[in-house]
Protein backbone atom coordinates (compact mmCIF):
# COMPACT_ATOMS: atom_id res chain seq x y z
CA UNK A 1 0.00 0.00 0.00
CA UNK A 2 0.99 3.50 -0.69
CA UNK A 3 1.30 4.59 3.13
CA UNK A 4 3.71 1.76 3.77
CA UNK A 5 6.35 3.63 1.28
CA UNK A 6 6.63 6.11 4.11
CA UNK A 7 8.15 3.39 6.43
CA UNK A 8 11.86 3.22 6.98
CA UNK A 9 14.70 1.06 8.82
CA UNK A 10 17.65 2.32 10.27
CA UNK A 11 20.80 -0.08 10.56
CA UNK A 12 22.02 1.00 14.31
CA UNK A 13 25.67 0.90 13.54
CA UNK A 14 26.78 1.39 16.91
CA UNK A 15 25.16 -0.73 18.43
CA UNK A 16 24.56 -3.46 15.26
CA UNK A 17 20.32 -3.82 15.29
CA UNK A 18 17.60 -3.02 13.17
CA UNK A 19 15.33 -0.39 13.94
CA UNK A 20 12.15 0.28 12.10
CA UNK A 21 10.17 3.68 12.12
CA UNK A 22 7.91 5.89 9.78
CA UNK A 23 8.85 9.36 8.07
CA UNK A 24 7.36 11.35 10.93
CA UNK A 25 9.28 9.59 13.55
CA UNK A 26 12.54 11.77 12.29
CA UNK A 27 13.38 15.40 13.55
CA UNK A 28 15.45 17.43 10.84
CA UNK A 29 17.50 20.09 12.49
CA UNK A 30 19.62 22.86 10.49
CA UNK A 31 22.50 24.38 12.94
CA UNK A 32 25.15 26.54 12.17
CA UNK A 33 27.88 23.57 11.48
CA UNK A 34 25.45 21.66 9.69
CA UNK A 35 22.50 19.92 8.98
CA UNK A 36 21.46 16.35 11.18
CA UNK A 37 19.09 14.12 11.37
CA UNK A 38 17.80 12.70 14.39
CA UNK A 39 15.74 9.95 15.52
CA UNK A 40 13.96 9.74 18.71
CA UNK A 41 15.01 5.97 19.72
CA UNK A 42 18.33 6.15 18.86
CA UNK A 43 19.00 9.21 21.24
CA UNK A 44 21.50 11.10 18.93
CA UNK A 45 22.00 11.68 15.69
CA UNK A 46 21.92 9.19 12.77
CA UNK A 47 25.63 9.11 11.96
CA UNK A 48 27.24 8.50 7.72
CA UNK A 49 27.60 4.80 9.15
CA UNK A 50 24.05 4.28 9.78
CA UNK A 51 22.03 2.67 6.92
CA UNK A 52 18.53 3.88 6.21
CA UNK A 53 16.57 1.75 3.91
CA UNK A 54 12.79 2.57 2.77
CA UNK A 55 9.98 0.15 2.70
CA UNK A 56 8.91 -0.39 -1.17
CA UNK A 57 5.30 -0.80 -0.45
CA UNK A 58 5.50 -4.80 -1.88
CA UNK A 59 4.99 -7.95 0.27
CA UNK A 60 6.59 -10.93 -0.39
CA UNK A 61 4.63 -14.41 -0.56
CA UNK A 62 3.81 -14.53 2.89
CA UNK A 63 2.64 -10.46 3.63
CA UNK A 64 5.82 -9.68 4.90
CA UNK A 65 7.03 -5.87 4.06
CA UNK A 66 10.20 -5.47 1.77
CA UNK A 67 12.78 -3.32 2.32
CA UNK A 68 15.62 -1.88 0.58
CA UNK A 69 18.22 -4.31 1.39
CA UNK A 70 16.16 -7.35 2.13
CA UNK A 71 17.19 -10.62 0.68
CA UNK A 72 14.80 -12.47 -1.29
CA UNK A 73 14.86 -16.18 -1.55
CA UNK A 74 12.78 -16.59 -5.10
CA UNK A 75 11.71 -19.81 -6.74
CA UNK A 76 10.51 -19.80 -10.05
CA UNK A 77 7.36 -21.29 -11.32
CA UNK A 78 9.27 -23.24 -13.49
CA UNK A 79 11.65 -24.87 -11.14
CA UNK A 80 11.31 -28.01 -8.36
CA UNK A 81 9.78 -26.62 -5.17
CA UNK A 82 13.25 -27.21 -3.24
CA UNK A 83 15.55 -24.76 -6.32
CA UNK A 84 15.70 -21.20 -4.96
CA UNK A 85 17.82 -18.13 -5.76
CA UNK A 86 18.81 -15.36 -3.99
CA UNK A 87 18.47 -11.78 -4.42
CA UNK A 88 19.57 -8.19 -3.02
CA UNK A 89 16.41 -5.93 -3.12
CA UNK A 90 17.83 -2.80 -4.05
CA UNK A 91 17.29 1.18 -5.54
CA UNK A 92 18.02 1.52 -9.29
CA UNK A 93 18.64 5.34 -10.19
CA UNK A 94 18.86 3.98 -13.73
CA UNK A 95 15.23 3.54 -13.97
CA UNK A 96 14.44 4.49 -11.18
CA UNK A 97 12.72 2.14 -9.23
CA UNK A 98 13.23 -0.90 -6.69
CA UNK A 99 14.75 -3.84 -8.32
CA UNK A 100 16.49 -6.74 -6.91
CA UNK A 101 20.06 -8.16 -8.49
CA UNK A 102 20.94 -10.21 -9.64
CA UNK A 103 18.14 -10.22 -12.05
CA UNK A 104 16.02 -12.83 -12.41
CA UNK A 105 17.18 -15.36 -15.22
CA UNK A 106 19.68 -12.48 -16.48
CA UNK A 107 16.67 -10.14 -17.41
CA UNK A 108 13.84 -9.17 -14.87
CA UNK A 109 15.30 -7.46 -12.40
CA UNK A 110 12.69 -5.22 -10.95
CA UNK A 111 11.22 -6.01 -7.87
CA UNK A 112 7.29 -5.87 -9.03
CA UNK A 113 7.89 -8.37 -11.32
CA UNK A 114 9.55 -10.34 -8.70
CA UNK A 115 6.67 -10.01 -6.47
CA UNK A 116 4.13 -10.84 -9.02
CA UNK A 117 4.89 -13.67 -11.00
CA UNK A 118 7.13 -15.82 -8.68
CA UNK A 119 7.11 -17.11 -4.98
CA UNK A 120 9.24 -15.02 -2.88
CA UNK A 121 10.55 -15.29 0.43
CA UNK A 122 12.52 -12.26 2.55
CA UNK A 123 15.00 -14.56 4.76
CA UNK A 124 17.07 -11.56 5.90
CA UNK A 125 18.71 -8.70 5.34
CA UNK A 126 22.44 -7.55 4.18
CA UNK A 127 22.74 -6.10 7.80
CA UNK A 128 21.74 -8.56 9.91
CA UNK A 129 22.49 -11.80 7.66
CA UNK A 130 25.61 -11.12 5.79
CA UNK A 131 25.97 -14.69 5.72
CA UNK A 132 23.48 -15.31 3.43
CA UNK A 133 25.49 -13.15 0.87
CA UNK A 134 27.43 -15.94 -0.43
CA UNK A 135 24.25 -18.42 -0.77
CA UNK A 136 23.65 -20.04 -4.03
CA UNK A 137 23.50 -18.09 -7.35
CA UNK A 138 24.03 -14.78 -5.07
CA UNK A 139 26.45 -12.74 -7.04
CA UNK A 140 26.01 -8.96 -6.03
CA UNK A 141 28.09 -6.01 -6.24
CA UNK A 142 29.61 -5.52 -2.40
CA UNK A 143 27.10 -4.10 -0.20
CA UNK A 144 28.41 -2.04 2.25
Amino acid sequence: MIEDRFNFRIWDAEYKQMRYFNLYDLVFCIDAEQPTLYHHELSRSIEREDKIMQCTGLTDTNGDLIYEGDILKINLDSNPEDEFTFHVVEWKNEFPLFGISPPIEDEHNSLYYATTYVTNYVCGNIYENPELLGSKELTTKQHN
